[in-house]
């Protein structure tokens, strides 16, 4: 979905209206949520704020990509300032946040997952405090985001989803933990799967990165790559074998991944 952002660009001539308008929908959001959250008038604190924000964080960088990643901020901050805003904003206020958070869920499926995650959670903390929570806006932020990515994806393909379900970046994580090159082992000298991998099961690809197998010349390019329908029966079966064989060992990897990507995470993109 963040491909129609191309068609904004092509309008104006320019891709720099990509990063202004991403900007600007930052600056606007810090607006707002200073204006929620601190006593102090926003216009006071927006500027001393902000330069600190793109000193001390990747905001700038984010904001200036053409990308979606700027966009999780702004689903996470927009969600907050509809849910504890009450009457500080103005109907009109109130209404741009609520399109910038429906944008931001729209563009990208991930935030699907993050936006609705905290919907539910301040559904949870209403009922257990009873605070003042206000749940219509977030939701129907959400539900608007999700409306789009449907009647996009009708509009351009044929067929009304939310995401496509990819076997093959499963299998990319799969190798990285090494469970794909277990299944190969375990499965191959016996016949028991009969896959074409099993030809290459000792390929130094297949004892690397995820990146490495996905991108790189590998046993993966030799079956065709992304958008072959081989490779994609391939994944299909070792993702669901492997899930069948070893569903500790899966929620083990999941686990040490996510932790790796705590103690990974930095300022910038590969920088």
């Amino acid at each position: 979905p963040y491909a129609m952002m191309g068609l904004i660009a092509k309008l104006a001539g320019t891709l720099w209206i990509i990063p202004i308008l991403q900007s600007l929908a930052v600056a606007w959001l810090l607006h707002e949520t200073l204006t929620v959250f601190t006593r102090i008038p926003a216009g006071m604190t927006l500027v001393p704020v902000a330069a600190v924000v793109a000193v001390l964080s990747g905001l700038p960088w984010f904001a200036g990509e053409i990308m979606a990643d700027v966009f999780a901020g702004l689903v996470i901050l927009g969600i907050a300032v509809l849910a504890f805003g009450g009457d500080r904003l103005g109907r009109g206020r109130t209404l741009v946040v609520t399109a910038i958070v429906a944008v931001g869920v729209f563009v990208h499926t991930s935030h699907v997952a993050v936006a609705t995650g905290l919907v539910v959670c301040l559904l949870a903390l209403r009922l257990i405090t009873r605070r003042p929570v206000r749940l219509l806006l977030p939701f129907v932020s959400v539900v608007a985001g999700i409306a789009m990515i449907l009647s996009i994806h009708w509009i351009t393909v044929g067929r009304p989803f939310v995401t496509q379900p990819s076997n093959i970046l499963m299998l990319g994580r799969l190798v990285q933990d090494g469970l794909a090159k277990r299944l190969l082992d375990d499965t191959c000298p016996t016949g028991e799967l009969r896959l074409k991998l099993c030809a290459v099961r000792n390929h130094p690809a297949l004892h690397g990165t995820a990146n490495a197998f996905l991108w790189a010349p590998s046993p993966f390019t030799d079956l065709g790559g992304w958008t072959s329908p081989v490779a994609e029966r391939e994944a299909k079966t070792i993702v669901q074998e492997t899930l069948r064989r070893y569903p500790l060992q899966h929620v083990v990897a999941a686990l040490e991944l996510t932790a790796e990507q705590f103690f990974k995470l930095e300022t910038g993109d590969g920088l």
